[in-house]
């Protein structure tokens, strides 16, 4: 019944938190305990949404003009960690290696064009959800209607502000963000809120459809999730990070909580009888889970949501 977490430390490198319960066989004030022990460790942050202190995010600028290219990376490496490419082949290429929270690209490039890489990016469901800035000197409405057609987020004509181009930047970032910490913290956020297009969206429910299938399998890992959905394990790690800010474990969870929350609304269940449906093993674990993830209790839930 104990835990072990992981957290990104300000000083470089990371923090092991390992909990063990000092009484196992005591568990009647087991939800009071852990009230007591989450306002003991307020340091301790919500299940593993990227918080724009924790790091910077990784950035692709995708950009044939080696000058340019060079400028772009100079101007925003404080931002962000900088990865280059000179056309959108040689992007694809470093997408499969990297993981990206942005990209940044040139329309008229060599071998494929910016629009090509755009058109690739959002047909693939592994790289679909990533937000993307087109740059161009193409200034006529023709022009930008068919990039954001293709489904880029942000359209900037050549030449332009460097500040203009680090507040776009900053506002795709910032504001995914907020969308993924109100998912993961409100119970009852839908799952649609995270997805950024309508594949992202077919992929969810896949994936949720599986977790559901296994909801009581306490077993259920993400190499279990990975076979069934014919991905890799890395692949597979790096989507549901990209999609929803969380390690695939943590999305489980919040999956499961979420559930619990449902269930508790609707009042046909006791809560140790949904801490099992749910799959956890521990009453007193699933109530400091519920409590961390959600801000309360699930017996103060129940009084909240007017469950009879």
């Amino acid at each position: 019944n104990g835990t072990i977490t992981i957290e990104d430390s300000e000083a470089g490198g990371c923090i092991f938190i390992v909990e063990i319960p000092l009484n196992l066989n005591n568990e009647s004030n087991a939800e009071d305990a852990a009230t007591t022990q989450d306002a003991n460790t307020t340091e301790h942050r919500k299940d593993s949404i990227i918080k724009p202190n924790d790091t910077k995010p990784n950035l692709l600028i995708v950009e044939d003009n080696q000058e340019l290219r060079n400028f772009l990376e100079k101007n925003l490496k404080h931002e962000f960690h900088i990865h280059t490419a000179p056309d959108g082949a040689a992007a694809l290429q470093s997408m499969d290696e990297n993981s990206f929270d942005l990209i940044i690209s040139d329309i008229l490039m060599p071998v494929m064009d910016g629009i090509e890489l755009v058109k690739n990016i959002r047909q693939d469901e592994q790289f679909c959800h990533i937000p993307i800035i087109l740059l161009s000197a193409k200034t006529n409405i023709e022009s930008k209607i068919e990039g954001l057609d293709h489904g880029a987020d942000s359209y900037i004509e050549k030449p332009f502000s460097i500040e203009f181009l680090k507040a776009q930047a900053s506002s795709l970032i910032k504001n995914r963000i907020i969308v993924l910490e109100k998912f993961a913290n409100s119970p009852f956020i839908s799952y649609g809120a995270i997805a950024n297009n309508k594949k992202d969206e077919e992929f969810i429910n896949k994936m949720n459809d599986e977790i559901e299938r296994n909801l009581a399998d306490t077993d259920f890992s993400i190499e279990k999730l990975a076979f069934t959905l014919s991905m890799s394990r890395s692949k597979l790690q790096r989507k549901i990070k990209g999609i929803s800010g969380m390690a695939p474990n943590d999305y489980i969870r919040v999956y499961r909580l979420k559930k619990a929350a449902t269930l508790l609304s609707q009042g046909e269940y006791r809560i140790n009888e949904i801490c099992f449906i749910v799959g956890f093993n521990s009453p007193s674990y699933f109530a400091k889970c519920f409590l961390k993830q959600f801000g309360t209790l699930p017996k103060e839930f129940i009084k909240t949501n007017d469950v009879n």
